[in-house]
């Protein structure tokens, strides 16, 4: 398999869930904007009149559509669905006053190039304690530095669960806004850590966490990252690069 394959697979099927999964919506195309349903940010349609966030060649694959090619709602594949442990997000909670495994979306948008060039997508992750008081320049540190778990598990900024993939370098990182909310990017190399001699795939983050950004099921409530990311092969990455900057440019985050 190769790099590229391996890491655009596992981002999209890092982790499987078992049992009866009933996710709650994540989000709907309504009037003028994709509205996520957890209520911290929206993204205007690329053009008036169509519900598309990109170009046509991006195909969004975490969605179910309808017979005239619309999106109406986010798939129930287990591949876009990861559970997190409530005790591990909130560790003063009370035995029995809650239940242990939370099933949410893995990424709120995924979408995937149709000449395989890469993958652009948007996740909100729930962040543990000791991660929810950083800013978005420590955070993406912690993500991204600490993606091989060396110092312990690091918040999963990408979506990829345990750590399966090795950094082999940080091409650049820099401030950034989003919608006037303070962000940070990073683009970096990473190999798959079963064969770290293989040929490097790129990754984008751009990670925000802005006040609205809130995690609330069960009784438990978290702090979230918000990130939009990409990857691709290395040649293929300014262009789409581009591409997300394009999609994050229409991102509005509640008041």
């Amino acid at each position: 398999m190769s790099t590229r394959a391996s890491i655009l697979g596992l981002l999209a099927l890092a982790a499987l869930t078992t049992g009866c999964i009933k996710p709650r919506a994540v989000g709907h195309f309504g009037d003028g904007a994709f509205y996520l349903t957890r209520g911290h940010y929206r993204v205007r349609y690329a053009s008036a009149g169509a519900p598309r966030l990109l170009a046509d060649a991006w195909r969004l694959e975490s969605y179910r559509f309808d017979e005239r090619g619309h999106p109406i709602e986010a798939s129930r594949d287990p591949r876009f669905l990861h559970t997190y442990d409530a005790q591990a997000l909130v560790p003063t909670l009370r035995p029995g006053r809650h239940q242990g495994a939370l099933v949410m979306e893995r990424y709120d948008l995924w979408f995937r190039h149709e000449d395989g060039r890469g993958a652009i997508w948007a996740r909100s992750a729930p962040l543990a304690h000791r991660w929810s008081g950083m800013d978005p320049i420590h955070l993406a540190h912690a993500g991204v530095y600490g993606i091989d778990g060396r110092w312990g598990p690091p918040p999963d900024l990408i979506g990829l669960g345990m750590p399966t993939h090795l950094l082999v370098g940080v091409q650049r990182e820099r401030l950034a806004r989003v919608d006037g909310q303070s962000a940070y990017t990073m683009t970096f190399d990473l190999v798959p850590r079963a064969d770290p001699g293989a040929r490097p795939s790129r990754t984008t983050i751009i990670v925000v966490q802005p006040p609205s950004a809130i995690f609330a099921e069960r009784r438990v409530r978290a702090r979230m990252a918000v990130v939009f990311g990409c990857t691709s092969p290395p040649e293929r990455h300014e262009e789409v690069v581009a591409d997300l900057e394009q999609l994050v440019r229409r991102v509005d985050f509640a008041p």
